[in-house]
């Protein structure tokens, strides 16, 4: 498949960009009406809830694969994310969006092309005929996007090894100690009870040797008060 490819290096993890990008949308066009969807292709319950029931076949296209197994778990999870893929596709083929002069935003996530990645390894003939797949309905997905909004459109596919990066950025960790996270009101709140604690610590102490110096007889009130009421009494 003949695609142009950019590298990109960002030290950013994807969800937070889609994050930046709905907050940049919603703070440019406050009065609302933008179609924002970030679409887990594992399930599709996030996009299923905007535009309804666009799923109306469980699969609806009948794929012939020569490598991929169903009864393989990794692969099974991979041709259902496909399939959620195609049925977007169809749903958006078949009118499910009309353009309105708004800026939408879909995100879509297929994560399950690891799992194949690493059951098979990379370059097996299940991870190859996995990626056609995928580059195919990708292809599918931005054609469709084009009809739709009739050319005022961009469709961009990013790669990432998140699942394989995390995974090895964690791993020297296990064997050495981590420092724990703080509060950004940390430091206030620790300064606040190191003086006030300093502050106690010292004034009992200055009460307490005021009390060891004291001449009962001479210096306490209440000490005579007590001693005439205790002679009065007897």
């Amino acid at each position: 498949i003949a695609l142009k490819t950019y590298k990109l290096s960002v030290d950013e993890y994807e969800p937070d960009t889609y994050k930046s990008v709905k907050e940049r949308i919603k703070q440019h066009f406050t009065e609302g009406g933008n179609k924002i969807a970030n679409v887990k292709l594992s399930n599709g319950n996030e996009f299923r809830k905007l535009f309804g029931n666009f799923i109306r076949n469980k699969r609806p296209t009948k794929e012939v694969l020569h490598h991929l197994k169903h009864n393989v778990e990794e692969d099974y999870l991979f041709i259902n994310e496909l399939d959620i893929l195609r049925a977007v596709i169809k749903w958006i083929q078949d009118g499910g969006i009309v353009p309105d002069n708004q800026i939408d935003f879909f995100n879509f996530r297929i994560r399950s092309l690891h799992g194949v990645s690493d059951y098979h390894g990379p370059n097996s003939h299940q991870t190859k005929e996995a990626k056609k797949l995928l580059g195919e309905a990708i292809q599918d997905l931005s054609k469709a996007f084009v009809k739709a909004y009739v050319g005022s459109v961009l469709v961009t596919a990013v790669s990432t090894d998140v699942p394989h990066s995390r995974r090895s950025a964690r791993s020297p960790s296990l064997n050495a100690t981590t420092a724990d996270e703080f509060d950004v009101d940390y430091p206030a709140v620790f300064n606040i009870f190191l003086w006030f604690g300093l502050v106690m610590t010292f004034s009992m102490l200055a009460i307490m040797y005021s009390f060891m110096d004291m001449d009962p007889g001479r210096d306490s009130i209440v000490y005579r008060m007590t001693s005439t009421r205790m002679k009065k009494d007897n």
